[in-house]
Protein backbone atom coordinates (compact mmCIF):
# COMPACT_ATOMS: atom_id res chain seq x y z
CA UNK A 1 0.00 0.00 0.00
CA UNK A 2 1.01 3.53 -0.50
CA UNK A 3 0.35 6.65 1.20
CA UNK A 4 1.83 9.20 -1.20
CA UNK A 5 1.33 9.88 -4.89
CA UNK A 6 4.90 9.89 -5.24
CA UNK A 7 5.16 6.52 -3.94
CA UNK A 8 2.12 4.82 -6.00
CA UNK A 9 3.99 6.30 -9.07
CA UNK A 10 7.11 4.90 -8.60
CA UNK A 11 5.52 1.39 -7.31
CA UNK A 12 3.91 1.35 -11.22
CA UNK A 13 6.95 2.70 -12.45
CA UNK A 14 8.78 -0.48 -11.32
CA UNK A 15 6.00 -3.13 -12.26
CA UNK A 16 5.94 -1.67 -15.65
CA UNK A 17 9.72 -1.55 -16.01
CA UNK A 18 10.12 -5.12 -15.41
CA UNK A 19 7.26 -5.74 -17.58
CA UNK A 20 8.56 -3.83 -20.83
CA UNK A 21 11.69 -5.20 -22.87
CA UNK A 22 14.12 -3.07 -24.41
CA UNK A 23 14.36 -3.21 -28.32
CA UNK A 24 17.36 -4.40 -30.45
CA UNK A 25 17.54 -1.63 -33.42
CA UNK A 26 20.60 -2.59 -34.13
CA UNK A 27 19.96 -5.54 -36.73
CA UNK A 28 16.59 -3.85 -38.43
CA UNK A 29 16.60 -5.20 -41.75
CA UNK A 30 17.24 -2.52 -44.85
CA UNK A 31 14.98 -1.82 -47.89
CA UNK A 32 16.51 -3.74 -51.00
CA UNK A 33 16.23 -1.50 -53.63
CA UNK A 34 15.67 2.13 -53.02
CA UNK A 35 15.72 3.43 -56.60
CA UNK A 36 12.60 1.45 -57.27
CA UNK A 37 9.87 4.30 -57.98
CA UNK A 38 6.48 3.51 -55.97
CA UNK A 39 4.81 3.28 -59.40
CA UNK A 40 6.72 -0.03 -59.88
CA UNK A 41 5.96 -1.40 -56.60
CA UNK A 42 2.24 -0.36 -57.17
CA UNK A 43 2.52 -2.28 -60.52
CA UNK A 44 2.87 -5.87 -58.01
CA UNK A 45 -0.49 -5.26 -56.46
CA UNK A 46 -3.02 -7.82 -58.07
CA UNK A 47 -6.80 -7.77 -57.23
CA UNK A 48 -10.27 -8.25 -59.35
CA UNK A 49 -13.73 -6.84 -58.45
CA UNK A 50 -14.42 -10.30 -56.69
CA UNK A 51 -11.52 -9.32 -54.09
CA UNK A 52 -13.35 -6.05 -53.40
CA UNK A 53 -16.91 -8.19 -52.97
CA UNK A 54 -15.04 -10.70 -51.02
CA UNK A 55 -13.54 -8.04 -48.49
CA UNK A 56 -17.05 -6.64 -48.10
CA UNK A 57 -18.72 -10.14 -47.51
CA UNK A 58 -15.99 -10.44 -44.60
CA UNK A 59 -17.65 -6.84 -43.00
CA UNK A 60 -19.21 -7.39 -39.47
CA UNK A 61 -22.80 -5.89 -39.28
CA UNK A 62 -22.53 -5.32 -35.54
CA UNK A 63 -19.32 -3.04 -35.87
CA UNK A 64 -19.81 0.70 -35.43
CA UNK A 65 -19.45 3.74 -37.93
CA UNK A 66 -15.61 4.03 -39.32
CA UNK A 67 -14.09 7.31 -39.93
CA UNK A 68 -16.35 7.46 -43.10
CA UNK A 69 -19.75 7.79 -41.13
CA UNK A 70 -21.00 4.56 -42.87
CA UNK A 71 -22.17 1.29 -40.98
CA UNK A 72 -21.01 -1.64 -41.76
CA UNK A 73 -24.51 -3.14 -42.03
CA UNK A 74 -25.18 0.02 -45.02
CA UNK A 75 -22.43 -1.85 -46.92
CA UNK A 76 -23.21 -4.99 -46.35
CA UNK A 77 -26.78 -4.01 -48.01
CA UNK A 78 -25.33 -2.00 -51.27
CA UNK A 79 -22.03 -4.51 -51.62
CA UNK A 80 -23.75 -5.73 -55.09
CA UNK A 81 -23.61 -2.08 -56.11
CA UNK A 82 -20.56 -0.55 -54.80
CA UNK A 83 -17.94 -3.45 -55.55
CA UNK A 84 -17.33 -2.38 -59.05
CA UNK A 85 -17.32 1.14 -57.97
CA UNK A 86 -14.84 0.82 -55.42
CA UNK A 87 -12.78 -1.39 -57.70
CA UNK A 88 -12.29 1.05 -60.48
CA UNK A 89 -12.01 3.68 -57.14
CA UNK A 90 -8.57 1.84 -55.81
CA UNK A 91 -7.31 0.97 -59.28
CA UNK A 92 -7.23 4.86 -60.31
CA UNK A 93 -5.46 5.69 -56.19
CA UNK A 94 -2.86 2.79 -56.98
CA UNK A 95 -2.52 4.12 -60.51
CA UNK A 96 -2.88 0.57 -61.83
CA UNK A 97 -4.35 -0.02 -65.67
CA UNK A 98 -8.01 -1.13 -65.58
Amino acid sequence: MTATDSQLVEAFNEHFVCVFTAEDFSSLPSIADRSASSSQLRSDIIFTEEDVLNVLNKLRADKAEGPDELYARFLIQIKEHIAYPLFIIFKKVLFLKI
